[in-house]
């Protein structure tokens, strides 16, 4: 069997979770690859700087991609699995992706522009639209998908038959595991002007993951804990400009500091935090709690959507409509040494059952299936 691996989304060069889960996954796959099965396509009018796809199978077109998705979208034009010969074609993401005659998998990682179409901007929903996710959902003759929360969505919002359906839960990089000490801690907070003591939030800056409930639930924890400060570290995303205004609008503004890391550097930043705090309205899965965990650092987070399935009761789980109720939670991980032992003794345990080898083999069966 030929396998396509499309890895287009790679081409903006930015680390989120879904370019994450794409390049793990395209790692973990290719130690199965001993007959040459999978070939990578990706376009760009720049060559993929990744050297992991130096040495692998990779169909590279330099078309700028807003023609080849007009033509995509309008004349179905021209078919990727001629492009790239291959009897499935694999879409980690909802590009558009015209088939002759290839099975395609596609991965659905949530459902959060119809749970909560508020969050994100016009551009965003036009690009949607125009992306046609609900027509390539129901043209795909599988669905991945992380979690059952993202699978019973499918369901009940969009009435996919469950057999079409496959949860397959992501992988944690085991660098997150990895142990820094306080020399290279304090080297880091250092060379990123972070302080000695921080509540940590990492993610994409926007609207959904309800970073203005943290800031304020933060507001009510200043006078108590006036050594510690907040950091709210990722990209800007959708609407970005709701979360400065609530920033620059706070009296503590001072004590909040916006900041991006390098991937590399991710593991020194959860395990120089305190607490990490996810009050995230929406998730299909969730990387960085479990990263988090992974780092031995205490998690808080939402009891909403995916994060109580893969959490558990190794988390504190909060309301995020609820800023008492995310002060509270803490309030208590940063006062209470033995619920803060016992969190990070139970997110460890709870992180370390998410592996990209499992993931890999189960993607593999599924494949196989299909053939």
């Amino acid at each position: 069997m030929k396998i396509g691996f499309d890895i287009r989304v790679l081409s903006t060069g930015r680390i989120t979770g879904v370019e994450e889960y794409t390049l793990e996954l395209a790692k973990h796959l290719s130690m199965f690859d001993m007959k040459d099965v999978f070939t990578f396509y990706y376009n760009s009018a720049t060559p993929l700087s990744n050297s992991f796809f130096k040495n692998k199978n990779v169909v590279y077109g330099k078309t700028p991609n807003r023609f080849l998705d007009l033509s995509f979208k309008f004349a179905s034009r021209p078919y990727i699995d001629e492009l790239v010969p291959c009897d499935l074609f694999f879409s980690p993401h909802f590009l558009l992706t015209p088939l002759k005659s290839a099975r395609r998998v596609l991965t659905v990682h949530d459902l959060s522009f119809l749970r909560f179409p508020e969050f994100f901007s016009l551009k965003h929903r036009f690009w949607l639209d125009f992306m046609e996710i609900k027509k390539q959902i129901k043209q795909a003759h599988k669905i991945v998908v992380p979690s059952n929360c993202t699978k019973n969505d499918l369901i009940t919002l969009l009435d996919i038959p469950e057999e079409k359906i496959e949860r397959i839960y992501h992988g944690i990089n085991p660098i997150f595991g990895k142990h820094h000490e306080k020399e290279e801690l304090a080297q880091f907070r250092m060379t990123h002007g972070l302080p000695e003591r921080y509540i940590l939030y990492l993610g994409t800056i926007e609207p959904r993951k309800n970073i203005t409930t943290l800031i304020k639930a933060f507001e009510l924890l200043c006078d108590e804990f006036p050594d510690t400060s907040l950091v709210l570290a990722g990209n800007l995303g959708w609407l970005f400009e709701q979360c400065l205004c609530t920033i620059n609008a706070s009296k503590y503004k001072d004590r909040i500091i916006l900041t991006r890391v390098s991937s590399e550097d991710r593991p020194k930043l959860y395990q120089a935090a305190q607490v990490f705090v996810y009050p995230s309205f929406f998730e299909g899965f969730g990387f960085q709690p479990l990263e988090a965990q992974y780092s031995n650092v205490p998690v808080i987070a939402s009891n909403r959507s995916s994060l109580p399935e893969i959490l558990g009761d190794s988390a504190l789980l909060i309301d995020p409509y609820n800023r008492l109720d995310l002060a509270d939670a803490i309030r208590i991980t940063l006062r209470e040494e033995k619920v803060r032992n016992i969190l990070i003794r139970k997110g460890r345990e709870n992180a370390v059952q998410f592996n990209w080898d499992n993931a890999a083999k189960h993607y593999i069966k599924l494949f196989a299936s299909l053939y």
